[in-house]
């Protein structure tokens, strides 16, 4: 069942004195101590805690249910460099709204029920649990860490870089609100193509699926509901980042998770093998910008950081931004405003964890696209290069004049507006060149498309109908398949318009002129996998 999200709830409600309850079993383990009531120690030792699955997040939306509702989600985990245990899975009842309004941070309002949460390893159920129960109820606002996972009466160890699931069931009552990703750091784009992910709408728990079967792949518009975040002892010493920023920091659009089973420049470049897997915990969201993302007040982060200051240890050591697209002085007239809106961003995290650099990167490109094109063309693209604050803000964090002296800017204008094998104009986005027809008229409302040419299309561009015409429409391309004319196009969207047999199609590196196609993430990637293998990203 597919169900439709909103960004805004009926109510709100206080949830400290319920937290207390639903926390009580398990305070004693350290777990769990009111945020900002002590320090927040740095990462020491094996015994810190970090992250244990860098494919998770906080909710992006919430999801209204008229009716009872459970949604099991199951997730893969891609392993981590150093092997693992002590595994904890953390849930929440409140999400980041990404409709870009101020104050994202929202509390569900309502009571969510964790029915059930497993870990599959090998193909081997370790059940989670909550207090000694299996399930537990987290009043609107809250959150829950599970206990330590067990492998019988000692916690379980799973491999350096073996993947692993974890499978939760999560319920909300009638006229309730869920949390869910809508569309990553795991979300609907990803289909179950690659690694086994899926998702499930009922109308009550699949408890005879809590340690065997199989969950349904993701069909198109359906979200993820799995846990915000796991952790564990055992780290190595390596660096461990927190990604922070806006959809762009998240991958939006970026729909190829074949390899390393990320998406988007800075989780690509982070858990690049080749340049050394660097753990994460991703931290950017949607819709945010500096301003309403800079301190712990109702609405921005004071209920992630209430969820991660009950660590026992800060769960990272570097930071990664990428934040400023959103902020209202991006498109204003001064470049002093933004640099007083990231300013504040930045000394925000650095409050977090004093003894971490911060790394900032700047934007893709940024245009228009006139005449029905879909920036399929130069000539009908208008952005305001090279005058715009977006700009001038870039060149400013690219220089590093000026910069706090914890901040260090990084350059990844050129592979986000270029890109290799593209056209490119300064300020633009990069033209693909490709063009063929449909093969066969696709019906409204399908998922692919049959495209006859001379090439095929590529997994990760912005397949564009009709371009040029007044019934143009763009769609994420997922997956290619075929061995040759007419290959088969899986999208990130249903066909929304009707289009004839033999119309002409073409490809963009964008779907909207914000957000770019995975072969400009990949591009963004390698410049940081570069840094990597340099030494000036550690």
């Amino acid at each position: 069942m597919i169900r439709s999200l909103i960004g805004r709830l009926r109510r709100a409600c206080a949830f400290a004195p319920a937290l207390a309850l639903v926390l009580a079993p398990v305070a004693a383990e350290a777990f769990f101590v009111p945020h900002y009531q002590r320090a927040w120690p740095a990462l020491a030792n094996s015994g810190s805690f970090t992250p244990a699955c860098v494919r998770l997040g906080f909710a992006t939306n919430g999801a209204a249910e008229s009716s009872n509702v459970s949604v099991l989600s199951h997730d893969e985990c891609p392993g981590t460099r150093y092997a693992i245990s002590s595994i904890r899975c953390l849930f929440a009842n409140f999400y980041v709204n990404g409709s870009g309004g101020n104050n994202p941070e929202t509390p569900t309002g309502n009571s969510l029920n964790v029915d059930f949460a497993t870990a599959f390893v090998n193909g081997t159920a370790y059940p989670f649990t909550f207090g000694g129960a299996l399930g537990v109820a987290i009043p609107s606002g809250g959150f829950v860490w599970t206990d330590p996972l067990m492998n019988g009466a000692s916690p379980l160890t799973i491999a350096a870089l073996q993947a692993w699931f974890v499978r939760a069931s999560q319920t909300v009552p009638a006229n309730g609100v869920i949390p869910v990703a809508l569309t990553g750091p795991i979300g609907p784009y990803y289909t179950n193509s690659t690694v086994g992910d899926g998702v499930g709408y009922y109308t009550s728990p699949q408890t005879s699926k809590r340690t065997s079967g199989t969950v349904p792949a993701y069909n198109n518009g359906s979200s993820n509901a799995g846990p915000a975040l796991c952790v564990a002892q055992g780290w190595d010493g390596s660096k461990v980042y927190a990604i922070v920023g806006d959809s762009i920091g998240a991958g939006q659009n970026d729909g190829d998770i074949s390899s390393p089973d990320v998406v988007g420049a800075e989780q690509r470049a982070l858990w690049d093998a080749a340049s050394g897997n660097r753990n994460y915990v991703n931290m950017a969201f949607y819709g945010t910008k500096p301003e309403d993302q800079a301190s712990i007040a109702a609405g921005q982060q004071q209920l992630r950081m209430r969820a991660l200051r009950s660590l026992p240890n800060r769960p990272f050591n570097e930071i990664l931004s990428e934040m400023g697209q959103n902020s209202p002085t991006v498109t204003g007239t001064s470049l002093a405003a933004f640099q007083t809106v990231e300013r504040g961003y930045w000394g925000f995290w650095r409050n977090e964890c004093p003894e971490c650099s911060l790394f900032q990167v700047t934007f893709p490109a940024h245009a228009g696209s006139a005449n029905n094109t879909d920036w399929t063309t130069l000539a009908d693209q208008a952005g305001d290069w090279p005058t715009g604050v977006r700009w001038l803000g870039g060149a400013w964090i690219a220089a590093n004049l000026g910069l706090p002296s914890y901040v260090t800017g990084i350059d990844l204008t050129t592979p986000f507006t270029t890109g290799s094998g593209f056209t490119s104009q300064a300020g633009l986005w990069p033209i693909t060149g490709w063009s063929a027809t449909l093969a066969a008229a696709p019906a409204t409302n399908q998922r692919y498309a049959s495209i006859a040419g001379a090439t095929a299309p590529t997994a990760g561009d912005d397949l564009v109908f009709e371009p040029g015409t007044s019934n143009v429409e763009i769609q994420s391309i997922i997956t290619v398949t075929g061995s040759a004319s007419p290959w088969t196009v899986w999208l990130g969207a249903n066909i929304a318009k009707t289009h004839a047999s033999g119309a002409a199609v073409g490809a963009a590196t964008t779907y909207e002129g914000t957000h770019a196609g995975t072969r400009l993430y990949k591009a963004a990637a390698n410049a940081l996998i570069a840094l990597k293998t340099s030494g000036a990203l550690p």
